[in-house]
């Protein structure tokens, strides 16, 4: 996929890319979750994780889990994956990445593609939430979020 300059956003678009995001896989600096990230289990035990090490979160990589907990389930769901988010170690810089469908009609979506990839800080996703701002996914999306164009 490219981003909104042309450029190719893979990390296999070149063996630069890959041999970072590799480097950052054998230090561990990658934990896939396997989980429900509304449940108790998953998410907790990557916060301990990161807290004995004391390491924040600089990227959590979220997919679309969102559409599931907020369009498919409950927003007791989702109200339970957000207590997750706020256990998790992170600072300023935290970010949450998000995949979702031109469906949806996210702001960064390029007209060319069935998918959208957009970040968005922790802290202002965790203070929109408490906000009570995230009622649906449509509402979600639509947030203050760093896009490609963005800051």
């Amino acid at each position: 996929m490219r981003d909104l300059k042309g450029k190719q956003g893979s990390f296999l678009a070149s063996t630069k890319d890959y041999d970072f995001v590799l480097g950052m896989h054998n230090r561990n600096l990658i934990i896939p979750v396997v989980g429900d990230f509304s449940g108790k289990k998953a998410l907790a035990a990557v916060g301990e994780y990161l807290r004995k090490r004391k390491i924040a979160v600089s990227v959590f990589y979220v997919s679309n889990v969102e559409i599931v907990l907020l369009d498919w389930g409950s927003y007791e769901q989702f109200s339970d994956f957000v207590k997750n988010v706020k256990k998790l170690p992170t600072d300023d810089r935290s970010l949450l990445l998000r995949s979702t469908f031109a469906y949806y009609g996210p702001p960064a979506q390029l007209p060319e593609y069935q998918l959208c990839n957009f970040l968005q800080k922790v802290p202002v996703f965790l203070r929109e939430f408490d906000q009570g701002r995230y009622r649906s996914y449509s509402g979600l999306i639509t947030t203050p979020s760093i896009t490609p164009a963005g800051p």
